[in-house]
């Protein structure tokens, strides 16, 4: 069996995240080396939990860096040669043999998969959520509740993710350029462009998962197709956001801060600017 690293990604979450690691450490197949990448929580947590876990490496960022930049930044702390990396976020609780599933899924493939990841279910109602994602003709990200036969999906969820070494080295990183939220779906488009992105059926993992808040999901999506060069799909795109900011927003909810939020998020998808403050407020619906 192939051999693999983990990055493991916290952001005030508290204690809890110790379940997360629990989970990682009494797999089937365990990981070579663990990083842990404190995304400057500031809350002491994950320093309380060493003498737990004297095998980890935790890594505390002197800033918040997001999702990309905290998952590159522990990856570029990884020192061990491995076939694969598991990305991995504070919540998640994988199935005892859930990596090893994953690898083999990912082998099984010819060629073999650049990117596996597991059925995820919600903690708490064991309910499944997703199978892996799709894009929509207006250019959404949805999650699918059925798999294809063959596993094959558009994009993975960045909550757990088992990420080739090889393709790795050959398309680089995480972009940084989204902060939170869409950085998932555009890494996924990027290695499925040279190897299968396929969710593992017979791999699973709990998570407690929220929507998507209103800001990122307008900027990040205007933004990723902004890099695919997909002008239908960012036109697609505007029009669908700013029919929800008029008709849903303002006219039938009378939200006028969620319509603000969307507004800013759209504005900014096309300038690139970022306002982390506003990410605060959350969508409704998914993404």
């Amino acid at each position: 069996m192939s051999t693999y690293s983990a990055v493991v990604l916290y952001y005030r979450h508290g204690p809890a995240v110790a379940e997360t690691l629990r989970h990682l450490l009494a797999q089937t197949l365990p990981p070579t080396e663990v990083v842990v990448v404190d995304n400057c929580s500031s809350d002491g947590v994950l320093d309380a939990l060493a003498s737990e876990f004297p095998s980890l490496q935790i890594l505390t960022l002197p800033e918040n860096e997001g999702y990309g930049g905290g998952m590159n930044r522990g990856r570029e702390a990884l020192t061990r040669p491995v076939e694969w990396t598991l990305y991995l976020t504070h919540e998640v609780r994988l199935a005892p043999d859930c990596v090893e599933e994953l690898i083999a899924a990912g082998e099984a493939c010819s060629p073999a998969a650049g990117q596996v990841g597991p059925r995820l279910y919600r903690s708490g109602s064991g309910a499944l959520w997703s199978t892996g994602g799709r894009i929509t003709a207006t250019g959404s990200a949805r999650h699918r509740l059925r798999a294809a036969e063959d596993g094959r999906a558009a994009w993975l969820d960045g909550a757990c993710v088992l990420v080739s070494e090889e393709v790795r080295r050959q398309v680089g990183g995480w972009s940084e350029r989204f902060f939170l939220y869409w950085e998932d779906v555009e890494y996924s488009l990027r290695i499925g462009e040279s190897r299968p992105v396929i969710c593992a059926n017979l791999a699973s993992a709990e998570q407690d998962t929220g929507m998507t808040p209103i800001y990122y999901g307008a900027r990040n999506r205007i933004l990723l197709w902004r890099m695919r060069r997909r002008p239908l799909l960012v036109s697609t795109s505007l029009v669908r956001l700013l029919a929800v900011v008029v008709l849903r927003d303002w006219l039938w909810n009378r939200d006028y801060r969620s319509a603000h939020v969307r507004a800013v998020g759209l504005r900014h998808g096309f300038s690139e600017a970022l306002a982390k403050g506003l990410g605060q407020v959350r969508e409704r619906g998914s993404r």
